[in-house]
């Protein structure tokens, strides 16, 4: 279960879970923590479970060189559509962000999860992470944002692989196969301080009173020692 899960393929295919604009965490991340003491056409960002390209296309015209790796062919043909659509280019394959990644050693100065590494589990989220720390340059950051186990995907789950790694059923997260949630804890765990600094550790915790679910998650920012 710590692979690319085929449920993401299928629900591109179906047209779902197609996000054509930027989060406003990522856009505020790469503003604020790109090294200023370079221009951006030197300034290399990776997103990590791009989906369709919609950080992609806005790191590209932004000035950045743009890269992005995601399991799903249907996401990685859509994003390179998008870019065109935007008239930029950026670094897109299909990949398995749970093998090796396929760059070198501190090649990154940024590196983005825009919750993509909630769909493996724990342990291969740690494999990951280390991944990235080997490719980012010294002093780089990485945003990383998990769902939180306040979240009604995780409280209302009924089918388990692990004790945080859960099939979801209902929520916002419902369909989407198997989630991985985490608290404070786990995510300390995940950045060890001779390691990583770090920078930002948010829980945001929203509650809809109309549906009655609980949306949580995290904004974490780390620094690469």
């Amino acid at each position: 279960m710590g692979g690319f899960q085929k449920v993401w393929e299928e629900l591109r295919r179906e047209g779902k879970h197609l996000t054509k604009y930027p989060y406003d965490s990522v856009v505020s991340f790469v503003f604020r923590y790109a090294p200023k003491n370079k221009p951006r056409n030197q300034v290399n960002v990776l997103d990590v479970g791009c989906g369709i390209g919609n950080h992609l296309w806005f790191l590209a015209r932004e000035g950045f060189n743009a890269y992005g790796i995601d399991g799903s062919e249907t996401a990685v043909k859509l994003a390179t559509e998008l870019l065109k659509e935007f008239g930029v280019s950026a670094d897109v394959r299909v990949f398995d962000f749970t093998e090796p990644l396929p760059y070198e050693d501190e090649f990154f100065d940024l590196v983005i999860d825009r919750s993509s590494l909630s769909s493996i589990n724990y342990e291969s989220a740690r494999k990951v992470i280390n991944e990235i720390y080997r490719v980012l340059k010294p002093q780089g950051h990485f945003l990383f944002t998990p769902y939180s186990k306040t979240h009604t995907s995780y409280i209302k789950s009924v089918t388990t692989a692990t004790e945080s790694f859960v099939e979801v059923k209902m929520g916002s997260l419902g369909g989407t196969g198997f989630v991985c949630f985490y608290d404070e804890s786990d995510i300390r765990q995940l950045f060890p301080r001779d390691k990583w600094e770090l920078c930002a550790l948010i829980e945001s915790i929203s509650y809809d009173k109309l549906s009655g679910n609980i949306d949580g998650g995290w904004k974490v920012i780390a620094r690469k020692r």
